[in-house]
């Protein structure tokens, strides 16, 4: 009887402590929400609308949850998942590719055609200068393969862009916005993110018209110069949405060696046009730009030159450097692998829908999806959704490294280079996505504080996504705010990895 009623109490002991483990547990995690609510009433952030949710990523235990479930423009912060989304659909070892074709049509002159699958970053600067490459030597390599054809005369120039739509910019961008680089459109084919480069120098007289040149050069454009050298640095462009017509405007001051990025009206056409310009200046005679007629598909070409690019570079000017062409370009070409119809807006989101369904679940039908980049303000999000995307892609052994590798690191690289650098800060790792629109400010990923003992490192994923702000609230304070709740997180975590070290067996 003695024995058994030592059992018995040695039972009810252990479950006692289970018990006030998790009591103990839970009054950490009650502690560690209200300090990061306490942090947000101090901020007086107005009549901005809040919404957090933390979770560790060892444990599967929430550890912050502050209107989580709240429906919210997420703005940059929807690359997160349709880059997710891309790798399930894609593929990591997808390529992209844009390749130069020698086409016999009949009699005569054979054509040259640009084919395409929607590579955003083709002669993207940030690209090119990764990889010590000119524009002007990436054109010059497609002026030599067709010298050496022996052909001194080419029909024209095909653009076949048809593996995308044709509506390049989205309905729900701002149309007051749509010549700005950010707006950029995107196509099948895509040249220098689909940007000229207008670069003013002053006069030496003031009230003169000032010396305007375009990079890359680009004589197929009109531009008429409004623009004045005077005692201001205001210098705009203006652009016809339906022509190849540039106007400058406003006043130059200064000197300088980079100009306003503008966005061209069609990709693939300003593609073809520079192809077609950089062979004439060389001596060759070649026809118009055009497109190919409807469903005509020539079997008989030679491909002279091909350049393929990783999805990991586009993967990474997305995320990395919140490049919204790359989003675009991930997007349309999920709808295309998905329906086997030319990407579109329309295919894309039911692309990114399925396959988040697949990965998440019912349950990720609360996502509405509009565009890749986030630029527009139709797509919603939740706070919990984005962490359990974000968990699941940890728990995705084999895209797990591939999708880590493409967002930007805290103090290091990409949008948060100066972020993220504070005391509190200065040795965790932080790898994130930050978004910004008028109103919304977001910042979700990873918070990976070291221990210093083996197994005691502990990853967290969070999502902060803040809507509604006015002035005085300004986006500069939210990232403050999203800052203190990463150092209050860590400061947390630090002190719970001490506790377990100094708790162990030794």
């Amino acid at each position: 009887m003695n024995r058994s009623h030592t059992g018995l109490r040695r039972i009810v002991i252990c479950l006692f402590a289970l018990a006030g483990s998790a009591g103990s547990a839970g009054a950490a995690r009650a502690s560690l929400e209200s300090d990061v609510q306490e942090l947000i009433n101090a901020a007086s952030l107005g009549p901005t609308t809040t919404s957090i949710y933390v979770r560790d990523l060892s444990s599967e235990e929430e550890l912050v949850e502050i209107n989580a479930d709240a429906l919210m423009i997420p703005a940059s912060n929807m690359k997160l998942v349709t880059t997710a989304v891309a790798l399930d659909v894609l593929g990591p070892g997808f390529t992209y590719f844009t390749e130069l074709r020698s086409v016999q049509a009949g009699d005569g002159p054979p054509a040259l055609w640009i084919i395409g699958n929607g590579d955003p970053t083709f002669g993207a600067p940030d690209v090119l200068k990764a990889h010590g490459i000119e524009i002007d030597q990436l054109l010059g390599t497609w002026v030599e393969e067709v010298r050496e054809t022996g052909r001194s005369e080419w029909a024209s120039v095909m653009i076949d862009d048809r593996v995308f739509d044709d509506r390049f910019t989205h309905p729900n961008w701002p149309a007051d916005q749509l010549s700005n680089h950010w707006c950029a459109g995107i196509a099948g084919l895509n040249f220098y993110s689909n940007c000229v480069e207008v670069i003013p120098q002053p006069a030496d007289v003031r009230g003169a018209a000032p010396s305007v040149r375009l990079f890359p050069p680009a004589a197929f454009f009109e531009t008429t110069n409004r623009a004045t050298t005077g005692r201001t640095d205001s210098f705009w462009v203006s652009r016809d949405l339906d022509r190849d017509v540039l106007v400058f405007r406003g006043s130059v001051r200064h000197r300088r060696s980079v100009g306003v990025r503008v966005a061209v009206r069609d990709p693939a056409y300003y593609l073809g046009q520079h192809v077609r310009q950089a062979l004439v200046e060389a001596g060759t005679v070649v026809g118009e730009v055009r497109r190919p007629d409807v469903g005509f598909d020539p079997e008989n070409y030679e491909a002279l030159h091909r350049v393929e690019t990783a999805l990991s570079v586009v993967l990474e000017q997305a995320n990395r450097d919140s490049d919204n062409l790359a989003s675009e370009g991930l997007f349309k070409a999920i709808g295309w692998q998905t329906t086997g119809q030319p990407g579109s807006w329309e295919n894309g989101a039911a692309g990114v829908r399925l396959a988040l369904r697949n990965r998440m679940g019912p349950r990720a039908a609360v996502f509405q999806v509009d565009d890749g980049s986030g630029m527009s303000r139709e797509n919603r999000v939740t706070a919990r959704l984005m962490v359990e995307l974000l968990d699941s892609m940890w728990n995705a052994q084999d895209k797990r490294e591939a999708y880590l590798t493409t967002l930007a690191v805290g103090g290091e690289t990409g949008t948060l280079d100066d972020r993220m650098d504070d005391s509190p800060l200065n040795d965790v790792v932080i790898r994130a996505k930050s978004g910004y629109l008028n109103g919304v400010s977001a910042l979700s990923g990873y918070l990976t504080i070291p221990g210093a003992a083996a197994g005691t490192t502990r990853t967290l994923a969070f999502s902060m996504l803040f809507n509604g702000f006015e002035r005085p609230v300004t986006n500069s304070r939210l990232k403050e705010v999203q800052e203190r709740v990463l150092a209050t997180l860590a400061t947390r975590i630090r002190r719970e990895i001490a506790s377990e070290v100094s708790a162990a067996p030794r």
